[in-house]
């Protein structure tokens, strides 16, 4: 164990087995309520494009595959920020989805849930990367540059972005309405919450505390 500290409090919690102890964990970080019926149903991965999603489901519904969720990870809204975009799972292209709000009612009305993409980053080349950087929302340098780094997603596919500053309440709000958008307007019911493990080497976090100290509180802000 590591600290860059100068004292470390160490909390060790016994029981007699996995339940007990689980209990005696969430007492003190407390009990997740219990997720929706669907949540433990049948989720599948769908993607390729609207038209390949809406054939793959007939398909499994024709041969009576029980499915609660789908997952369409590359459904990109570009206005919340939800999606993967970068082709990297084959043999499956990547495809079109013109109308990401139409296609999540169309699968609603087939009694399916449908679950997106998201990540604390703004990609530099997506829309709302300059609001962001402007406004300070986006972990900074010392000198209060947005910190850009490169991403390699797969063998030559290295992506441009900054991590949101949640330390910044503001940053916070932003990232908050865009989630909210996405699950009111486009109508996702959930996401992958990818990433968020930390903050970047040379963060100077708009909280004022050492990048360090604030590196193990990033993924719960």
């Amino acid at each position: 164990v590591e600290v860059e500290a100068g004292a470390l409090r160490w909390l060790v919690i016994r029981g007699a087995d996995p339940k007990q102890l689980l209990r005696r964990v969430t007492l003190l970080t407390g009990r997740a309520p219990l997720v929706p019926h669907w949540g433990l149903g049948v989720w599948k991965n769908l993607i390729g494009g609207e038209q390949r999603v809406l054939t793959d489901l007939e398909r499994l519904c024709r041969h009576r595959v029980p499915i609660d969720a789908v997952w369409i990870y590359d459904l990109v809204d570009p206005a919340s920020g939800f999606g993967w975009r970068w082709p990297i799972y084959r043999p499956i292209p990547p495809g079109h989805y013109p109308g990401p709000a139409r296609l999540v009612r169309r699968l609603h009305a087939r009694g399916v849930r449908v679950l997106g993409y998201l990540s604390p980053f703004v990609d530099a080349d997506a829309r709302g990367y300059a609001q962001a950087a402007a406004r300070g929302y986006l972990v900074a340098d010392a000198n209060g540059r947005p910190i850009v780094r490169g991403h390699r997603l797969a063998p030559g596919v290295v992506v441009s972005r900054s991590a949101i500053d949640f330390t910044n309440p503001a940053a916070a709000a932003w990232f908050e309405a865009r989630v909210r958008r996405a699950l009111d307007r486009t109508g996702f019911d959930g996401a992958m919450q990818d990433f968020g493990e930390g903050l970047p080497p040379g963060a100077a976090p708009a909280g004022g505390e050492p990048a360090a100290f604030a590196h193990n509180r990033y993924p719960t802000l």
